[in-house]
């Protein structure tokens, strides 16, 4: 393993020490041993966990190195029949190969796939996302895990390998819309909540013992914005985030949690000191996410596709100069519109406002402007952070795609934050793996850091 040393020591950091624990057997069956070869009755051993050390993370021995990766792909394909319930909120099972319901896809990631990320690529994380939704929910299962077998194979098999690569895994579970954008999953009792809550207690006895659990991410870009007044937005999510850890602290005292604010883990959201204070019994235990998906049709498409708002930037390449400057950024992308009102609404108005103002968008001061939120909340609070996804399509290559990453990255780092790119290997145009031209990109960016 290398050792790492950096000057910029306000960064996210963690390094991979040598396992106290055996390492995962890649071809254990999971329903007679724990991934790590331990038994599921309790905590047994020390597993590599990283700690939080104000903004920094450290591994046991102390080292210090920033989190770099890239996000897995989900599971499933198709459409959700999670709003189709029997009355026992038993899902309805979705037909065999019938492709408008979610399906399984097959492997989250294969050897060769964590292998080239660990060792090709030196990435020392990962971002593993859990749909509960389609056929990996299942409210009727008889271990109550609500969970699929055939979904906690894949995850255990995915966990093996890359466990076994030292590389850290952040786990993070999502739901559908149809339910994320509903009351019920964040109040205690209702169907989807009770549901969630005892996904989570399987997912913490599971992996507590595993040795490079980053942590559990408690909800993939929360939206209460949908299902509660304004008002009562922060207040709901913090008290599900707070129920969750309560849930898998039970099973897995030591590993951290990942959180982020309303509105799909918005930079604005990070107005809200409330995702700090609610949580003291957990100090010290959580590190922040934070997205950068913007300009939006720009990152999906290498273009703009609404010429109607923008005509002259349907074809606009990155960067455009000259950059609009901070003030300018916020006179703009925040002035009120409609009924929305400062700073209430702010996630809204930038929303809205920056899909009007695109080409403010494409440089490099924007993405400190943008970022600069979700830092000043992590320097307020003394915590870490992540940008959890980033990256734009390769039909963008002739138009600056690498410089837009790159830049990207370097806000991210000179804001103290890890970085993890969307997506890994997914076989479409926002793909590293299967993409030379992504693939070597990535590998000089590896080769800059230390690796697992």
């Amino acid at each position: 393993m290398r050792a790492f040393t950096s000057s910029f020591a306000a960064l996210l950091f963690f390094a991979c020490g040598n396992s106290a624990t055996s390492q995962p057997d890649a071809t254990a069956t999971p329903d007679s041993q724990n991934v790590d070869g331990a038994t599921t009755d309790g905590p047994v051993g020390s597993p590599q966990r990283l700690a939080i050390e104000g903004r920094i993370l450290k591994d046991a021995a102390g080292n210090v190195v920033r989190l770099h990766g890239v996000n897995l792909r989900d599971n499933l394909v198709g459409r959700s029949p999670s709003e189709e319930r029997n009355p026992d909120n038993c899902l309805i099972t979705c037909p065999p190969n019938d492709s408008a319901c979610k399906q399984t896809t097959g492997a989250i990631i294969t050897a060769t796939e964590a292998d080239t990320l660990a060792s090709t690529l030196s990435l020392n994380f990962v971002r593993l996302r859990i749909s509960f939704e389609g056929i990996n929910r299942n409210d009727c299962d008889p271990d109550g895990t609500n969970l699929s077998p055939d979904l906690r194979r894949q995850l255990d098999e995915a966990v093996n390998l890359l466990a076994a690569r030292q590389v850290w895994m952040l786990i993070e579970m999502r739901t559908a819309d149809t339910v994320a954008n509903e009351p019920g999953l964040y109040t205690p009792g209702q169907p989807d909540f009770v549901a969630y809550q005892k996904a989570w207690t399987y997912l913490a006895k599971r992996y507590a013992n595993v040795d490079y659990i980053a942590g559990y991410g408690l909800l993939a870009e929360p939206s209460p914005d949908k299902a509660f007044p304004a008002g009562e937005v922060v207040d709901k999510l913090t008290g599900f985030q707070h129920a969750m850890m309560d849930a898998v602290h039970a099973q897995d005292p030591k590993t951290p949690f990942f959180i982020g604010p309303a509105f799909n883990y918005d930079t604005m959201g990070y107005r809200w000191d409330a995702y700090k204070t609610a949580f003291p019994e957990y100090a010290g235990r959580i590190i922040y996410e934070v997205n950068l998906l913007t300009p939006k049709t720009w990152i999906k498409f290498g273009k703009n596709d609404d010429p109607a708002n923008n005509p002259a930037a349907v074809d606009v390449a990155y960067p455009v100069t000259p950059a609009a400057t901070p003030a300018q950024l916020t006179e703009t992308l925040l002035e009120p519109i409609s009924n929305f009102t400062r700073p209430r609404d702010d996630e809204r108005i930038f929303s809205k406002r920056s899909d009007l103002n695109f080409p403010m968008l494409m440089s490099k001061n924007y993405f400190a402007w943008y970022l600069g939120f979700a830092q000043a909340f992590a320097e307020r609070h003394q915590v870490p952070m992540v940008v959890d996804q980033f990256g734009a399509t390769s039909l963008a290559i002739e138009r600056g795609q690498l410089q837009y990453e790159q830049d990207v990255i370097d806000a991210a780092e000179a804001a103290g934050m890890g970085w993890c790119r969307w997506i890994y290997a997914s076989g479409d145009d926002r793909d590293v793996f299967d993409d030379p031209r992504i693939t070597n990109f990535y590998a000089a960016r590896g080769a800059e850091r230390a690796g697992p």
